[in-house]
């Protein structure tokens, strides 16, 4: 399994433990991998398609936070 993967793997848990069905929401809203929206930042984007500004600020916050919990900063 390459680094992609099990990180790819990772972040779904690590979100879906808060969130559950948020990574598939994600995704059927933008087409996207999610792990790819993240990476590349463009999760806010999608996010305030539905979200206020300050609502996604505070999502990807925790998001961020809880990817990094889990996953480790280096991924």
């Amino acid at each position: 399994m390459s680094s992609m993967e099990s990180y790819e793997i990772c972040a779904r848990r690590a979100v879906n433990n808060i969130i559950p069905g948020f990574v598939q929401l994600i995704e059927i809203l933008s087409s996207k991998s999610f792990v790819h929206l993240v990476k590349c930042n463009e999760i806010r984007d999608v996010l305030s398609k539905i979200y206020s500004t300050e609502v996604v600020d505070i999502i990807v916050r925790v998001l961020v936070r809880r990817i990094e919990e889990v996953c480790g900063k280096d991924c």
